[in-house]
Order: structure tokens, then sequence, then C-alpha cells
């Protein structure tokens, strides 16, 4: 959690107040919406743990092609294109759909449940930050 708040502090100065409270507003509905989705249909998308992860581990690979493209100095506009954002606001919303999925499937113990509410909270956390992207035009203040 201090690692992930040392990450979201220094992205969330990049935006106004108002972009914040939107993605946050979004964030929260979301979040109880897949939720609820993820609770009353427990077994909706267990089996997709693996096409989500490949879907998750290609967008890592974007993103880091992105962090040396803005590296070596090309123009985001060759390689910052908006869909990805909302493709990984996608992702992580139904993630927290599988993770309720799989957290209801668990056997019910102490590591169990601490592991789950850690998938559950970075999924919730990478949809803010995505949400933070698309509601704040890539971080410029105005």
């Amino acid at each position: 959690v201090i690692g992930l708040g040392a990450i979201i502090g220094p992205s969330v100065a990049l935006y106004d107040t108002s972009v914040v409270m939107t993605a946050f507003a979004a964030t929260a509905g979301v979040s109880i919406a897949m939720s609820v989705v993820g609770i009353v249909y427990p077994r909706l998308l267990l089996g997709w743990g693996g096409y989500f992860f490949a879907a998750l581990f290609a967008l890592l690979l974007v993103r880091v092609g992105q962090l040396f493209m803005a590296g070596f100095g090309v123009s985001p506009t060759v390689w910052d294109w908006p869909f990805i954002d909302y493709a990984a606001a996608l992702l992580f919303s139904l993630y927290i759909i599988y993770d309720w999925n799989r957290a209801m499937d668990l056997p019910k113990t102490i590591d169990n449940a601490v592991d789950a509410a850690v998938a559950i909270f970075l999924d919730i956390a990478n949809l803010f930050i995505n949400l933070l992207r698309i509601f704040g035009g890539r971080g410029s203040r105005d």
C-alpha cells in the first residue's frame, strides 16, 4: 500500500481537483457496480483468469514500450493512444468481477482473505489511475 501510495500521490498531483474528484466518483461507481456483479454471479468470469493475465501482460508491454518511446524523445502523437486507457479501464473493471469471483471460491482463511483484498484493492487503484488519465487528458494542469 505504501508503494502504491508513493506512485499514486505524485500522479494525482498532476491533475486539477475537479478531475481527481470526477475520477474518484467514477471509480467508486464502477467498483461498486462490478463488485455487486461479482458477488451476485459468483462464477461469472472465474474461468477467464488466463485471458485476463494475457491482456494484462499485453498492457504491460504496451506501457513499457510507451516509456521507452517517451525516453527516446518520440513524439507522444506517435505512441500515446487514448484507447489504451479505455482498454485498461475496461480490463481492470472486469478484473474486479474476476477477483470477487475468485475470492468467493477460495477456502475461507485469513491468508486468502488478505490476498483477495489486496487483489481487489489493486484492481480499484489501477482503475482509478486509468480513469484519471481518461478524464484528465494525460495529466496537464490547466
